[in-house]
């Protein structure tokens, strides 16, 4: 493109932007939601849930105490409807926790009680069934007890049992008197709650804080009488040195905030004006005059792509400001936290990087947005399948910020994941910004190739009549299936090759349910036998299984879908020969990946090592390991995915997609790489062929040299002297460097081979 064409490009995508956001712009609600609400919702949020949080806390509740007679009278627990104020945490409201005991309050006692409100009828009511509870706790059992705890509604009740009183009087008397060994084999006191209710268990934590201080003066006491340090109580823990610093304090609040309102923001921030662009105009019927102006679908695209990210970026970080200040006055009024001056805001370079992270984010999620009210007829529609997305963003948020949850090589190319884990990282160790500083190229590169695919599928949606004007569709079970069959085409659509991998994945994921258990005193060739066997029903069932039926039901001709046609001797022994002379390379590439993927599961690990049991049978492990997926996975990904894909003729996108997919299928990411690389090529020979019999004779050699490798490779490297070939190391069979070079040097040339071939066929026909 010449420098006058393009900069006429950028004028028209431009006009579109700003013809979009006036149009945005003159919709109050819209400036309104945008600009005013982030700036009082927070405030006014952080205030209304500290009142409602301080109002809970501050809610008195009730404990019954029952045995208050057994109780020592030095320390003393309570006062007539208080516990003593010495156990209660320093600047405690003392109403906030009262006590109905089965003790006659004294007359002094009157106007606390009059003050709290338990009348004697009250008190009695609370009583009985507090008794009842513990008449049924003893008879049978702590579930009756339940029940009846329930039905009441108490809320806790503390028993003291008998004798308690004597036993600790009976002590204290032999220790005054230097007895040697005194056994502590009274019953003690116990608190009965419900943990499942929340008032209750507001009752049992504060109670049993006041125990705690009161057991504390009760040991003290003790101690002092057999003449031992109170230190004695931890003789091998000092209290925790605590060496975190207010900043850090503060980085560790931001680090868990704000990624998740920049993730939660950017893609809100995306969802409405994608709507009112693309389906709202739909409905308006103003797409049709912006469709016949000079400016070309990609230009209107970016247009609007240019306007929802504006929007996108703009909610977010108005979002994150506000956020910010009201985080830090709510923390400032906190009572615990003293002065605000410990919280202080991320500092400036770790907020550049934010809006740095800011850029693709909001790309991505602009992008994904556009594309889905691309596809919806109606803003209402456009709705429903925005949800979704921002339901998958709000769990991949959530796994964000769980604890320990760290910034890894596999992690930082997951799209929203790497950069909230980067932005986490950034916030939370600013002095040691240079850990997760590596991580900085590798998650912007990777967020920009997900912008960038995004933005080619809401492009590639803007071209298609059938989408961009498709009328309202009501969906009826009978009538729909019927047009599915009348309608179907030589080829399956994109949409059901899309829908064919995820019900591989469904499958997948509940597979491990369908099939029993190896029983516990199995042998290691019993449990590998049986494994072996749901590999091959897995692999018939889950992995060709929906391939076939799809192929049958949705397309006129099966056999071209999966590619079910003869294929020259050439072809086949290509297919063999690429995948032997590329088994060491792929052997190394595994191993020196090994720093990104990490060390194989434990279990993943057992698996293997119970498959490699030279007790199983050879010709069963063959069947499962190489011929059930050579057959099975070919059908799937190479025959009807691959045909759904490539149906517009797009084969080098359909080639790369069909391979992320069969990558992704194996589940275990130190074989994600290599399979995706491989199927790469499969799909290129699948395509050139025309047939699924070179990927078969490809995918059946070399799972065959992979079960050689992990089965015999080990003990023939330890056999033989050829470390020009190949040597063990670390206990695996590794290939030297010359291997790998030819191996890949005849690679090349079969493929070129095969190239020319495919050529000369064609200028023959």
């Amino acid at each position: 493109m010449d420098f006058p064409t393009w900069s006429r490009s950028v004028s028209r995508i431009g006009l579109i932007v700003s013809r979009e956001l006036r149009d945005q712009m003159r919709d109050r609600r819209t400036m309104f939601l945008v600009v005013v609400l982030p700036m009082l919702l927070y405030p006014a949020l952080g205030l209304g849930m500290m009142q409602l949080t301080l109002l809970f806390g501050e809610q008195p509740r009730t404990v019954i105490l029952l045995g208050a007679d057994n109780l020592p009278d030095d320390p003393v627990l309570f006062v007539n409807d208080r516990f003593a104020v010495e156990w209660l945490r320093k600047g405690s409201d003392p109403n906030r926790l009262r006590v109905v005991s089965d003790r006659t309050p004294s007359a002094e006692g009157s106007e606390s009680l009059e003050a709290a409100q338990v009348s004697d009828k009250r008190r009695e009511k609370l009583l009985a069934a507090a008794r009842a509870v513990q008449q049924t706790l003893e008879s049978e059992g702590a579930e009756a007890a339940g029940r009846v705890f329930d039905a009441a509604e108490l809320e806790a009740v503390l028993l003291i049992p008998p004798g308690f009183r004597d036993s600790l009087a009976s002590v204290r008397q032999r220790l005054d008197q230097g007895e040697g060994t005194v056994e502590a084999d009274w019953q003690r006191p116990a608190v009965v709650y419900n943990k499942a209710a929340e008032k209750s268990a507001a009752t049992w934590m504060r109670t049993t804080a006041v125990l705690e201080r009161w057991e504390g003066a009760i040991l003290a006491d003790l101690l002092k009488r057999a003449r031992l340090d109170e230190a004695f109580t931890h003789p091998a823990l000092a209290d925790p040195i605590d060496l975190s610093l207010p900043a850090q304090v503060s980085a560790s609040l931001w680090g868990r905030l704000f990624p998740a309102f920049l993730v939660i923001m950017a893609v809100t921030g995306a969802f409405y004006p994608a709507i009112d662009l693309v389906a709202g105009e739909k409905e308006r019927g103003t797409m049709e005059t912006l469709l016949i102006c000079p400016a070309t679908r990609l230009e209107v695209v970016l247009g609007k792509f240019v306007t929802v990210m504006l929007f996108s970026m703009t909610t977010a970080m108005l979002n994150l400001v506000s956020t910010g200040f009201t985080g830090k006055q709510l923390l400032a009024m906190a009572p615990a936290q003293g002065s605000g001056g410990s919280f202080d805001l991320p500092p400036v370079t770790t907020l550049v990087w934010l809006g740095v992270l800011l850029l693709p984010l909001s790309a991505l999620f602009s992008a994904l947005a556009l594309a889905l009210a691309t596809f919806a007829k109606s803003s209402k529609e456009g709705q429903y399948y925005l949800t979704p997305l921002l339901m998958v963003t709000m769990g991949l948020t959530v796994f964000c910020l769980t604890p320990g949850t760290e910034l890894t090589p596999q992690l930082c190319l997951l799209p929203v994941v790497g950069p909230a884990l980067l932005l986490k990282g950034l916030l939370l160790s600013p002095a040691q910004a240079g850990s997760v500083g590596v991580y900085i190229l590798p998650v912007l590169v990777s967020s920009c190739v997900y912008s960038g695919l995004a933005l080619w599928w809401a492009v590639e949606l803007f071209h298609r009549e059938e989408v961009l004007f498709r009328e309202g569709e009501r969906f009826e079970l009978v009538p729909w299936l019927k047009d599915l069959w009348r309608t179907r085409g030589e080829l399956p659509t994109f949409a059901q090759a899309a829908t064919c991998f995820s019900l591989i994945m469904l499958l997948q994921f509940f597979a491990s349910g369908w099939f029993p258990k190896p029983p516990a005193d199995a042998t290691s060739v019993e449990r590998g036998t049986m494994m072996l066997q749901q590999v091959i029903m897995q692999q018939c069932l889950v992995i060709a299984g929906p391939a076939c039926l799809m192929a049958v039901a949705l397309t006129r001709n099966p056999q071209r879908t999966l590619r079910l046609r003869g294929a020259t001797l050439g072809w086949i022994a290509g297919g063999a020969a690429l995948a032997l002379c590329l088994h060491p390379p792929t052997v190394e590439l595994q191993e020196r990946m090994k720093w990104f993927f990490g060390e194989l599961p434990p279990a993943a690990k057992g698996m293997f090592e119970s498959l490699g049991d030279p007790e199983i049978p050879i010709g069963l492990l063959f069947v499962a390991i190489a011929i059930a997926p050579a057959i099975c996975e070919e059908l799937a990904f190479r025959g009807f995915i691959l045909s759904g894909f490539g149906s517009r003729g797009r084969f080098i996108l359909a080639i790369l997609f069909s391979s992320l997919m069969f990558g992704a299928v194996h589940m275990i990411p130190q074989q994600v790489l290599n399979a995706g690389l491989l199927g790469t090529l499969l799909g290129w020979m699948a395509v050139r062929s025309g047939s699924l019999l070179p990927g078969f004779a490809f995918h059946l050699v070399n799972n065959a040299l992979g079960l050689w490798h992990g089965r015999v490779g080990t003990p023939w490297g330890e056999a033989h002297s050829a470390t020009w070939f190949a040597d063990t190391v670390g206990g695996s069979l590794r290939y030297s460097g010359l291997t790998v070079a030819v191996g890949l040097a005849m690679a090349v040339g079969i493929v070129v081979s095969l190239r020319r071939r495919l050529a000369g066929c064609l200028r023959q026909g």
